[in-house]
């Protein structure tokens, strides 16, 4: 007997934003994201922090990743949502890495809190080089919440050795 094949993912979708390296640029992609996210119809929370996260990965690609190669270069945000998850994506054409240590600011600073905050509001980060180390991505997952209705029927079905119903 052949075992059952695995669940397929549910249905995936995909957004690719492709801008120039500018500040500028930074919060059109968002705005292009925010559509995005609201057309898979994800919760508001999971949805601000999606923006908010991929705004800073892309405002360091911007400012730090393509300060060699100036305006001219290109970065690329994908996003994708494969089953319970959305990824996104951004490649500069940097190959230093992020400095992901701590670091210590002021109360009024601009600059330092990037990654911590991608730490904070999503599930897991990660950065990927190029095979040609001519660039890398920083990834990034936010995981969907339970469905309610799967919930509240978890929480109604008794357990092994607990009993239901009213006494």
């Amino acid at each position: 007997m052949t075992p059952p094949a695995a669940p397929a993912p549910e249905t995936t979708c995909r957004m690719v934003i492709a801008m120039q390296a500018t500040r500028a640029a930074v919060p059109c992609a968002r705005q292009t994201l925010r559509a995005g996210l609201r057309h898979w119809a994800l919760p508001r929370d999971l949805t601000a922090d999606v923006l908010l996260a991929a705004s800073e990965v892309l405002a360091n690609a911007v400012v730090h990743g393509c300060a060699l190669a100036g305006p001219a270069s290109e970065v690329t945000l994908t996003a994708s949502r494969v089953g319970r998850s959305v990824r996104v994506e951004v490649h500069d054409p940097s190959p230093v890495l992020p400095l992901a240590k701590p670091v210590r600011v002021g109360d009024d600073a601009e600059e330092g809190r990037g990654l911590a905050l991608v730490s904070a509001f999503t599930d897991r980060w990660g950065v990927k080089l190029d095979a040609d180390r001519a660039g890398k991505t920083v990834w990034l997952e936010a995981d969907l919440p339970a469905p309610a209705a799967t919930a509240a029927a978890s929480a109604s079905v008794p357990s092994a050795g607990q009993s239901g119903g009213l006494r």
